[in-house]
């Protein structure tokens, strides 16, 4: 029986166009790319001009993936459902399969990473409820996954911000690798970063950091000159600066939280 010639088919030229536009964007020659997902460079070649001839297999999909750190676009690219797709329920295969753009995609798969993080929430702040408490952080994520989890050690009290961040990461890391089922798009450490954000700076804190910020201050809220809020709200909840900046763009209905006109005046 002879095998599907995928790669003469519009299958065949999607993955071809992916494939060399994430090799290209890694800053990778085919020889590059080929020794290290360990594939002949003739493969490659074929597989970036649409030549191939035969069925791509998965496990190939997957070690160009890795090395590419793409998520599982190669795999929608060629029509082959990704190892982290195999383990969804047939209909979310069929929800997978059909959304072609990453950007929907990406989307989904955030969804999820916010309502694992919320499922969170409520076990890990602190007892005034006004920052997430990094030891019940490490407690409920190794409850919930099987993992235990320490906290890094090492850091000087001077950075309380780097660690509170890097024990968010790996929490998120956990967490990702035994509870997420929706397979990521971009790369894991995009979504661990994404997660861990999340995790230590959950909405409703976000927005009442924002508040008291402005409130406290009187500090109109509409002068392009944020950068007051965004080091109080990082001070407040004691992350990095960056993921203020992130937190506080994202959070949801965020403008029910800024005075209004009577309170400015």
């Amino acid at each position: 029986m002879s095998r599907a010639k995928d790669g003469a088919g519009p299958g065949g030229a999607r993955l071809a166009a992916a494939l060399q536009r994430f090799r290209v964007q890694a800053g990778l020659s085919r020889r590059e790319l080929a020794a290290r997902a360990d594939i002949d460079r003739s493969v490659l070649s074929r597989l970036e001009r649409g030549a191939y001839p035969h069925q791509v297999r998965s496990e190939t999909l997957s070690r160009l993936s890795a090395v590419l750190n793409c998520g599982d676009s190669l795999h929608l690219a060629a029509g082959t459902a990704s190892p982290g797709v195999q383990d969804l329920s047939p209909m979310l295969q069929q929800v997978h399969s059909a959304l072609g753009e990453t950007a929907i995609r990406e989307g989904l798969r955030r969804l999820e990473l916010t309502a694992v993080a919320s499922a969170f929430e409520a076990r890990i702040l602190s007892r005034d409820g006004k920052q997430v408490d990094e030891m019940r952080l490490c407690r409920e994520v190794g409850t919930a996954t099987g993992e235990p989890l320490e906290p890094r050690g090492g850091c000087s009290s001077a950075q309380p911000a780097w660690r509170r961040f890097w024990i968010g990461h790996d929490a998120a890391h956990t967490i990702l690798k035994t509870i997420c089922k929706w397979p990521y798009v971009l790369s894991e450490e995009t979504d661990a970063n994404y997660l861990a954000g999340l995790l230590l700076a959950p909405d409703r804190l976000v927005q009442a950091a924002v508040r008291n910020s402005l409130l406290r201050e009187l500090r109109p809220a509409w002068t392009p000159d944020c950068g007051g809020v965004v080091g109080e709200v990082a001070e407040r909840l004691m992350i990095p600066g960056w993921v203020a900046v992130r937190r506080i763009a994202e959070s949801g209905h965020l403008d029910y939280y800024l005075p209004s006109a009577e309170e400015e005046a």
